[in-house]
C-alpha cells in the first residue's frame, strides 16, 4: 500500500507531465516567439517530460513492483537523475542567447565542467554503492557519499544564479521573476535533499 508521501510524489509527477505537455502546446501556438526560442522551449519541455516519466517509472517500480524489477528501478533512477540535470545547462544556453554571448563564455565553460563531473559521478553510481544503490530487493538506499552527487548540480545552479544576476538587466521584470523561481527553488530543494 503506497504511503501518503508516495501519493504526493505521484501527484507532483503527474502535474509535472501535464504542465510540460501544456508548455509544448503553448510554445507551438506562440506566434511572438522566434524560431530559436521556440525550439529551446520545446526541447526544455521535452526534457522535463522525459525526466518526469523516468521519475514516474522509478516510483511505480519501487513502490508497486517486486524484487524482479530492481533493474528497471535502477535504470529509471539513473535516467531521472540524468534528465533533471540537463535542465541547468539548457538554461545557461538560454541566458547566453539573451545576452548575445557565444558558447566561448566562461559561464558556459564552468557549467559544462560541473555537469560533466555530475555525469561522471552518476555513471559511477552504477558500479558502486557509496552514493546510492537499488538493491536486488528493489529498495532504494542512499550511501554515505550521497551528498557528493548533489554538489556539482548545486554549484552549477549557483554559477547560473551569479551569471543571471550580473546581466539581469537584459531580462524584462516578468522574465526576471520566472528565472529567480526557476533558479532558486531547485537550489534550496537540493540543499535540503543533501542533508535529509
Amino acid at each position: 500500500m503506497p504511503s501518503m508521501t508516495d501519493m504526493i510524489n505521484f501527484a507532483i509527477v503527474v502535474a509535472g507531465i501535464t504542465i510540460s505537455i501544456l508548455g509544448i502546446v503553448m510554445t507551438f501556438r506562440a506566434e511572438h516567439m522566434s524560431r530559436q526560442i521556440r525550439t529551446f522551449f520545446i526541447c526544455m519541455f521535452s526534457v522535463i517530460i522525459l525526466y518526469t516519466l523516468s521519475d514516474l517509472i522509478s516510483q511505480i517500480s519501487l513502490v508497486f513492483l517486486g524484487s524482479g524489477y530492481w533493474r528497471l528501478s535502477k535504470y529509471a533512477v539513473f535516467f531521472e537523475s540524468l534528465f533533471s540535470s540537463l535542465l541547468m545547462p539548457m538554461l545557461t544556453l538560454y541566458i547566453l542567447k539573451k545576452w548575445g554571448k557565444t558558447l566561448n563564455s566562461p559561464l558556459f565553460y564552468w557549467v559544462n565542467i560541473m555537469w560533466f563531473i555530475y555525469f561522471a559521478l552518476l555513471v559511477w553510481t552504477q558500479f558502486t554503492t557509496l552514493i546510492y544503490k537499488v538493491s536486488e530487493k528493489n529498495e532504494y538506499e542512499r550511501g554515505p557519499l550521497y551528498p557528493l552527487l548533489l554538489l556539482p548540480p548545486v554549484l552549477l545552479m549557483v554559477i547560473n544564479i551569479i551569471g543571471f544576476y550580473r546581466r539581469r538587466e537584459v531580462f524584462n521584470p516578468r522574465e526576471q521573476k520566472a528565472f529567480w523561481v526557476f533558479l532558486l527553488l531547485p537550489v534550496v530543494s537540493m540543499l535540503l535533499q543533501m542533508f535529509s
